[in-house]
Order: C-alpha cells, then sequence, then structure tokens
C-alpha cells in the first residue's frame, strides 16, 4: 500500500469521508401536508382577489349570489357578518312588493324592500327608512336566506384585509421553509452531523457547569498536577477520588482535568519533563470512564501532535485498552478511540510492537461485532495502524 493510499484511509476513517453519504427523503405525509396548506392559501388569495378586483357584481355560483358584509348599512333586514344568498328573478316583473331585493349600481352595492315598480324605475325602502329610486337592470335577485356568522369568511376574503392578511402568511410560511432549511442538509450524513452538534452542546454545557462548580476552589491546579505525578495505578486512584463534591459522571470529571491540561500547555512553544509526562499520564487515563466523546478525541490528538509520550506505561495502557474495548457499548466511541491511538502510533514509533497490535486485534474483533449488529459504518483506522506498525 503507497502513501496515497494509506492517507486516503485514514482521511476516511477520521473524517467520515462526505462523499460517502447517501441522499435521504422526508417524511410523505409531511411534504403533503404542506402542500395542501399552500395550496388552499394560494386558493383563497385568487378568490379574493376575484372577489374584490374581477367583478362589479355579487359572487355567484349555481346561479345563485352570495354576499357578506362587516358593515351592514346598505343592506335592508341584514347583520354584521351575515350570509346573504341571493336568488335572480326570471322575469322581474314577478317581483312582489315587500320582496327584499339586491341590487348593484356603478356606485354602490346593497338591498332594501321594494316599495313599488313603474316601467324601468324601482322603487325600495332602505335600511335608515329613506326610499330609493334605481333601474331593473341593475337588480341582482331577491334576498331569500341569511345565515348568520358564516358571512365573516365571505366578507373577509371580499375585503382588502383579508387580501393583505392571505399574503401575509403566504410569505411568512414561505419565509420560514426557506430559512429554516438554509444550513440544512437533506441526508443521512447531515441528520448525524446535526445530532453530533447537538450531543457537543449538550456537553459544553455540561463542561462550562462543571468548570463554574470547581473553579472557586483553591489549590485545585496542584491537585490536578499532584494527580498526574505517579505511576498509572496511582494516577487512576486519585482521578477517581478527585470530587470537589461535584455531581459529574466520570467523563466529566475526565474532560475538566484534559481541558485544563489542554488549555495551559497547548500554546507553550516548549515543554518541560514534568508537562510532557502529564501529558502522557493524562493519555493513559483516556479509558478510564468507559466513554469516549468528540471532545475527549480533539484535547488528546492535540496534546499528543504537540509533544512524544514520557515515560508511557504500555503494560497499563495495555490492559486499560482492552478493559474500554471489550465493554464499549457504542461504536462511535470506540471510533473516537481508534483516532487518538493512530495518533499514537503514528507520533512515537517505539510503541510500534506486539502490544500495540494486540490492542488491535481486539479493536478489529470488537469492531467487527458492530458490524453484525447492523452498524456498517466504515472504519479503516485499524488497517492504517497495522500499516504503520509493519511487525
Amino acid at each position: 500500500m503507497n502513501k496515497k493510499e494509506r492517507r486516503a484511509i485514514v482521511n476516511n476513517s477520521l473524517l467520515d469521508n462526505p462523499n460517502m453519504e447517501t441522499q435521504a427523503k422526508e417524511k410523505p405525509h409531511k411534504i403533503v401536508l404542506r402542500t395542501v396548506f399552500l395550496v388552499v392559501l394560494f386558493a383563497l388569495l385568487f378568490i379574493s382577489y376575484i372577489f374584490n378586483f374581477a367583478t362589479d357584481l355579487y359572487p355567484e355560483g349555481l346561479n345563485t349570489y352570495c354576499t357578506a358584509e362587516f358593515n351592514v348599512e346598505n343592506h335592508y333586514n341584514a347583520s354584521s357578518c351575515d350570509l346573504i344568498i341571493i336568488k335572480p328573478y326570471k322575469n322581474i316583473n314577478t317581483a312582489k312588493a315587500g320582496d327584499i331585493i339586491c341590487f348593484s349600481t356603478n356606485t354602490e352595492e346593497g338591498s332594501g324592500k321594494l316599495v313599488s315598480m313603474a316601467g324601468e324605475d324601482v322603487v325600495i325602502k332602505l335600511r335608515n327608512g329613506e326610499t330609493k329610486t334605481i333601474k331593473q337592470v341593475c337588480i341582482i335577485g331577491k334576498q331569500v336566506e341569511k345565515v348568520a356568522v358564516v358571512g365573516f369568511f365571505w366578507a373577509f376574503l371580499d375585503s382588502y384585509v383579508g387580501i393583505i392578511v392571505l399574503s401575509l402568511i403566504i410569505l411568512a410560511y414561505v419565509a420560514f421553509l426557506t430559512f429554516s432549511r438554509i444550513n440544512y442538509e437533506n441526508t443521512e450524513h447531515g441528520k448525524k452531523l446535526y445530532k453530533r452538534f447537538r450531543y457537543k452542546q449538550a456537553e459544553e454545557r455540561q463542561r462550562k457547569k462543571l468548570l463554574k462548580e470547581v473553579r472557586g476552589i483553591e489549590g485545585i491546579d496542584l491537585k490536578i498536577s499532584q494527580m498526574l505525578e505517579g505511576d498509572f495505578e496511582q494516577n487512576k486512584k486519585k482521578f477517581l477520588e478527585f470530587d470537589y463534591e461535584t455531581k459529574g459522571k466520570l467523563k466529566d470529571k475526565y474532560k475538566y482535568i484534559l481541558a485544563e491540561i489542554h488549555d495551559a500547555y497547548l500554546g507553550k512553544e516548549d515543554l518541560s519533563k514534568e508537562e510532557k509526562r502529564r501529558i502522557t499520564a493524562i493519555t493513559e487515563l483516556m479509558t478510564v470512564p468507559k466513554d469516549f466523546d468528540l471532545d475527549m478525541e480533539y484535547m488528546l490528538i492535540d496534546l499528543n501532535l504537540k509533544t512524544h509520550l514520557y515515560d508511557f506505561d504500555e503494560d497499563a495502557f495495555l490492559q486499560s485498552s482492552i478493559e474500554f474495548i471489550e465493554g464499549c457499548d457504542h461504536k462511535s466511541d470506540l471510533i473516537n478511540f481508534g483516532s487518538v491511538l493512530y495518533i499514537l502510533v503514528y507520533k512515537n514509533s517505539r510503541i510500534r510492537d506486539e502490544k500495540m497490535v494486540e490492542i488491535i486485534k481486539k479493536y478489529q474483533e470488537r469492531m467487527s461485532e458492530f458490524d453484525k449488529m447492523g452498524d456498517s459504518k466504515q472504519n479503516d483506522i485499524s488497517k492504517a495502524i497495522l500499516n504503520l506498525i509493519k511487525i
């Protein structure tokens, strides 16, 4: 395997190659609901435009006219938001005195009580008691029925307010759909990245909470230093006893200590032997919490890329790593651990020995078990590490 192929394997395993993503379709019922909602809104807006601009007459359907008003001053014997149903006369001469007729002129619409007809002139009584003379051609028909309250929706569509409100609703909904998808990747890989991002946010909040709880305790830096100055078993014991009345899990305590070391040493140009030993010690303890998230991965990689291991206890690391691998319940934790393991082998040629091979073999076995359970996410970290060891 040449250098280019090895690099491709490492990039594929450490970066979860985005070119391998597959398209994920959205749930059909959500698409249908959104489509129906938008179609209904546009249909109502279209009807509202017709009511307001396309005709001077009352809206008609099935040889019946309907109208409704918020302000019924021009309508005889009607209340606000009543739906008024109008039937046209087949022969206007059949109209009788007392009929409530609806009319539409060049200047107004309304209704009144028929008083008399003389040729083309029709005299009606208005709501305010006055009489009005209109032409027969202005008569739409006879008011045959009215339905209370229902007319509100009709009046709404037959007003400029309806056009404005419906337009704003459509604009707001389309804007919501647009902006909610600006940073959304509609793929399986994108969904996994989003879940990982949310998980990382929660982890960061937890870490900040833990930091806030222990920042004010005197001697915390000294205790961390003392905790990392012994051998593996001594450091492990001190780590497990490291509490300070916090309620965090082992992983939270480990991440706090690791973050302190990371923030203190990463910016330094030169590290002393003691500081290198502390980085090595915190690396030896990385499997003790039994969980291994992305924050731990990137901080450990940063520190171990900065310096070589110093007084590294391979035997203790071998035993601790195998216990972690055998008890690991999440493949993502195992992949994060493998990424750090690759950096350790890449940076420290002296640990490329049989003990590391034993760890890798156990790592491969556990990864195969996850694959059998249906988690077939590609991971070639073990191959990349074995290629570095070359035993």
